[in-house]
């Protein structure tokens, strides 16, 4: 793996413990945290339509995409966890809405003690 994938991941895992143990504290209606993971960022025009959730992997999303969607992530809130971005055939909004209706996390399946073991 690269040293800057390395990184973000070692990042994001840090964000997800800390973001865990708040909403665990003070609870999921006064905090929320959205690790926001989008693919291989491209320099295009933005499509406006997405996969967004728990994606495949190795896949682009425009910049202009990334963009909004954390823009509507924030404004909605209730989103908790790791959201995967690429460029998809889903129209923002709706894919949006979907992920908070549903309370996609793409961590499913990933050790929180494992994250926090590799804080120390």
């Amino acid at each position: 793996m690269p040293d800057y994938v390395k990184a973000k991941l070692a990042a994001d895992e840090v964000l997800t413990v800390l973001g865990e143990e708040r909403v665990k504290r003070d609870g999921k209606d006064k905090f929320t945290y959205v690790i926001l993971r989008p693919g291989i960022l491209s320099d295009e025009k933005e499509t406006g339509l997405v996969e967004l959730g728990k994606t495949r992997a190795r896949a682009s999303v425009t910049r202009g995409d990334v963009a909004d969607v954390a823009v509507r992530l924030l404004e909605v809130g209730g989103v908790n966890g790791w959201i995967d971005l690429v460029n998809g055939t889903e129209p923002v909004q709706q894919a949006v809405e979907r992920v908070v209706r549903e309370g996609i996390n793409a961590r499913e399946g990933e050790d929180i003690g494992i994250m926090k073991a590799n804080m120390a």
